[in-house]
């Protein structure tokens, strides 16, 4: 089992080393538990600047381009890496495509909240009005105040305040 950890931050201080290879050995003997086991370090950060083009710090460049013109260049080292950037460029199109469908749909639910809103506005208008015609009506059919707090569900002073309006 062979383990790569490729990371953007130092991980190992104690050298300037950009790829390491950790093995499995015995203390006292020395000797090797197995080279199947293993773990690889890549770190982007100590990755020199200018150096030969070998395959590993090709790939060093790749996880680290910023823009698309980098990209271009180095997909003309290798084919593998034109294939990884071709696959790259697919992807973020797919990207975009996406970000534009999530747009659209963002808009759809904030009309749709929109809508629900003014809906539920327009029902509370619509229980408020309902809510003082009935208050109205029960003291013009000289209801007693207690039934109309019973019934309505209000205070008896916003029963009054509403019948004395």
């Amino acid at each position: 089992v062979i383990n790569i950890v490729i990371t953007d931050f130092i991980l190992i201080p104690e050298n300037n080393v950009y790829h390491n290879n950790y093995r499995l050995y015995d203390k006292e003997t020395g000797s090797c538990f197995s080279d199947l086991i293993g773990i690889h370090t890549i770190e982007l950060p100590k990755m020199p600047e200018h150096s030969e083009n070998t395959k590993l710090l090709n790939w060093m460049r790749f996880l680290r381009v910023k823009t698309e013109e980098e990209c271009m260049s180095l997909s003309k080292e290798s084919p593998a890496l034109s294939k990884a950037v071709g696959i790259l460029l697919e992807l973020s199109e797919d990207e975009r495509t996406r970000m534009i469908e999530d747009d659209r749909e963002k808009a759809r639910r904030d009309e749709y909240a929109r809508m629900m809103y003014g809906r539920n506005q327009g029902l509370k208008e619509g229980m408020e009005k309902a809510t003082l015609e009935m208050v109205r009506k029960m003291a013009d059919a000289h209801i007693p105040l207690k039934q109309i707090v019973t019934i309505s569900g209000l205070s008896s002073e916003e029963i009054q305040q509403i019948i004395d309006n």
